[in-house]
């Protein structure tokens, strides 16, 4: 599950465990997973329309394929002002076998059974809903080299470092701070790090269901908050 709101021009995390990318989850999505979601990304395109992204399944190739046994989620939440009465909308979209969509908003179908893999995607026959789904590039960029190197150097250094009591170690100054973080931001060789930024998932692709929806569809805001989940049928 991802979490997020949206402000007009601003983005906010709703709570402290929410994850910004969350590349290959536990095992309950391993039996299937295409089900396993990576990012949620969501965006007000003007004012009249609400730009929704899901990406699922890292590491995807172009034989990946969206689980026909599941139902993708947008979870839309319309409110007045940030932590007021919000009304919730659902976006629910599955797949068959021949990986044809259809989706619906808050009980109404949208798109039934369509091929929404093309680069224009789908749109509605009242045109209030577009939706594309197929093969798209990792967004994400996460610099997994460098970050192993300062994970390592925390891990075999632990009996000479200071902790919180948040597990945390204590790197408040010093040497051992600058080469902790040289080497996660790329700009230092000091713990076996490459000494440059390099993005782990450049190259690598993912599914993404993007859907654009009219705001008349959830309700007029100005702030929304967007939750998606994966739920087996």
């Amino acid at each position: 599950m991802k979490l997020l709101s949206i402000l007009p021009l601003l983005f906010v995390f709703l709570a402290s465990n929410t994850k910004a990318a969350d590349h290959i989850d536990g095992l309950a999505v391993l039996n299937d997973p295409s089900t396993d979601i990576t990012d949620v990304y969501a965006w007000l395109n003007d004012s009249e329309k609400i730009n929704l992204v899901l990406n699922v399944l890292p590491l995807a190739n172009s034989n990946s394929k969206f689980s026909d046994s599941a139902y993708y989620v947008f979870h839309v939440s319309s409110m007045a002002g940030y932590g007021q009465t919000a009304t919730t909308k659902r976006i629910i979209c599955d797949f068959d076998s021949a990986q044809k969509i259809s989706c619906s908003v808050d009980g109404k179908v949208k798109i039934s059974n369509e091929d929404a893999s093309l680069e224009s995607g789908v749109l509605s026959s009242d045109n209030d809903v577009k939706v594309f789904a197929g093969l798209r590039d990792d967004s994400f960029f996460f610099d997994l080299a460098n970050f192993n190197k300062a994970r390592e150097f925390v891990r075999d250094n632990a009996g000479g470092l200071t902790f919180d009591g948040a597990g945390c170690p204590d790197l408040s100054a010093g040497s051992t701070r600058a080469d902790i973080v040289g080497t996660l931001t790329g700009t230092s060789t000091a713990l076996g790090g490459n000494g440059s930024p390099v993005d782990f998932f450049a190259g690598l692709n993912v599914l993404s269901i993007i859907v654009q929806v009219d705001k008349d569809l959830i309700g007029s805001g100005p702030v929304y908050s967007v939750e998606a989940t994966t739920n087996k049928k």
